[in-house]
């Protein structure tokens, strides 16, 4: 069999022009753009289209070229919010040569129109794969196993914001006829199907309205593509993660077909399946995957950068954390704006970035409304936010400081059906079923990445944010971690309730009658007078600290 595939790229965006014209008609207003954007296209030598009204939004006659169009899962929103959403298919292209050229011209055009896309979970990529001469019935009976056998390590390689999303589950959790059996039960079933038309039934259910949404699509067989698309790519920002994931599905594809996993005995550990994943993607001349599948979902960890402050970079093989916890809390779009100066955004020393965090209220022995007003009337021994001083102007060490979240605003955080954070396990959540995702806002910097030695003057500060974020929730485990980090002890931190040290969080004192717990926050989008945002520092934070606990599940920093 020919090492050889053909490629079809879908990029969903919601992007943000460098320059905003004056239109004040929505669909008047994304047209532009995306005529402006097959201009650019154009001039980099590609062959670029966009979409028109009575055209099909998509169809294989404009697979010859870069097609721009519309994707209803995207928000439009109307001029004033800046926001133009679209999709860009590309043109059919060859795994062996010229799809880098492609990609490349792709984002330079890009970047000419409109600034680095910000990460939104409603954007993901897509990649179709069809072998030259299409798939036989066995061929895809290879794939197919390979993507039920190795379901658990695939999902550990993907996105945190792709993991169980509507658009992309697990086949295996979508398809009645495989989760109902074993895994030997699954294969032979596979392995039995007698048309094409079975084994898609077998891999998605045969529910049609929701059928395609699944991590690996088979539905486009039978149609005139002939593709097997693979759905779980991240919302792409350039270039380098763009290809990627190419070379993952491309490379996991030839894996599959290669290594029957029909007559495999164990499963692999995700660090073997990733580097047989590699090898395989190096082998088709497509070396692009990172060192580590961590680096890959961008798994984040904490850092203390060569300006000697805290920072969220992407974990490695060689990290001793993967995992990033952080105090969540409520603030206004003007707090926002603030939050922006304090932390050096225009001066470069951090930009803003939307992420999806694992969120936990602290539970029902520490109501976020009580450990607040204590933490402010400092019964929690606590000293508020420590900001990150020197690059934005000295703060208050109260928790009254600028962007105070208004008690109100808590307040209407009711009733959160999820429970208090659990211990660590080797960095790690013993189980994501604890946590609910939301999208927050933290501050980390692309540009000033490399290790470094934290200031004298940023340690005293951070040792009180660590103390606070214990009595605020977040777990002993994690601040260990950083202690350790920068090479400090860790310290005898007490708890809520005065206990020190060991334990889970006990009940703070409380001032004031019980009340009910906070809801879960509404997400917030750019524009709206609430914002959540989670701290790179634990505890930090402009003003008073809201008291919700979050794991970050991911960020947006590294190579575009």
């Amino acid at each position: 069999m020919a090492r050889r595939c053909t490629i079809g790229l879908e990029i969903e965006i919601i992007a943000q022009p460098h320059h905003r014209t004056s239109t004040s008609n929505p669909q008047t207003y994304v047209t532009h753009y995306r005529d402006e954007l097959v201009t650019a296209l154009r001039s980099q030598g590609l062959q670029a289209a966009a979409w028109r009204q009575g055209l099909p939004r998509k169809n294989p006659s404009q697979y010859d070229k870069w097609w721009l169009t519309w994707d209803g899962s995207l928000f439009n929103g109307p001029p004033a919010s800046g926001a133009v959403p679209f999709e860009a298919v590309s043109p059919i292209m060859d795994s062996r040569y010229g799809w880098e050229t492609q990609v490349d011209g792709f984002w330079r055009a890009y970047n000419t129109i409109f600034q680095e896309p910000n990460s939104d979970r409603r954007c993901g990529s897509h990649v179709h794969l069809k072998l030259p001469n299409g798939f036989s019935l066995s061929q895809l009976k290879k794939i197919a196993c390979g993507i039920a056998f190795h379901k658990d390590e695939i999902t550990k390689m993907l996105p945190p914001e792709r993991r169980g999303n509507t658009y992309c589950k697990q086949n295996w959790d979508r398809s009645a006829y495989l989760n109902r059996r074993t895994m030997n039960q699954a294969l032979n079933l596979i392995n039995s199907a007698n048309n094409v038309q079975d084994l898609i039934w077998y891999m998605q259910g045969e529910v049609v309205d929701q059928q395609r949404y699944v991590l690996w699509n088979f539905q486009n067989i039978t149609g005139n593509s002939g593709t097997i698309e693979f759905r779980g790519g991240r919302c792409l920002r350039g270039r380098h993660r763009t290809k990627w994931w190419i070379a993952f599905a491309v490379g996991f594809m030839f894996f599959c077909l290669e290594n029957n996993a029909s007559n495999m005995q164990n499963h692999y550990t995700t660090k073997r399946l990733y580097r047989e994943i590699k090898i395989m993607a190096q082998q088709l001349g497509m070396a692009h995957l990172p060192d580590s599948w961590q680096e890959l979902n961008e798994t984040p960890r904490w850092q203390i950068n060569e300006r000697g402050v805290a920072n969220i970079v992407p974990s490695g093989p060689t990290s001793k954390h993967d995992v990033v916890e952080g105090l969540v809390f409520g603030i206004d779009a003007d707090a926002e704006e603030r939050l922006d100066v304090f932390e050096g955004v225009k001066r470069g020393f951090y930009q803003q970035v939307e992420v999806m965090v694992d969120f936990v209220p602290i539970g029902d022995q520490a109501k976020t409304i009580f450990a607040a007003q204590d933490l402010e009337a400092g019964e929690l021994g606590g000293t508020g936010s420590a900001s990150e001083g020197g690059d934005r102007g000295q703060q208050s060490g109260s928790a009254q400081g600028g962007g105070n979240p208004r008690g109100p605003d808590l307040l209407e955080m009711e009733g959160a059906s999820v429970r208090g954070p659990a211990p660590l396990t080797r960095g790690k959540p013993e189980s994501t079923e604890k946590f609910v995702q939301i999208s927050a806002v933290t501050y980390l910097s692309e540009k000033y990445c490399k290790d470094g030695q934290m200031r004298d003057e940023y340690k005293a500060r951070m040792g009180a944010a660590t103390g606070d974020a214990r009595r605020l929730g977040v777990s002993k485990q994690f601040i260990d971690i950083i202690l350790e980090a920068i090479g400090d002890p860790p310290p005898q931190i007490e708890a809520p309730g005065g206990r020190v040290g060991e334990g889970d969080a006990r009940e703070a004192p409380r001032s004031g009658p019980r009340r009910r717990p906070p809801k879960l926050p509404p997400k917030s989008g750019k524009g709206t007078s609430s914002r959540l945002s989670s701290s790179k520092e634990p505890g930090s934070g402009d003003g008073q600290q809201g008291s919700w606990w979050a794991r970050v599940a991911d960020y947006y920093s590294g190579k575009n």
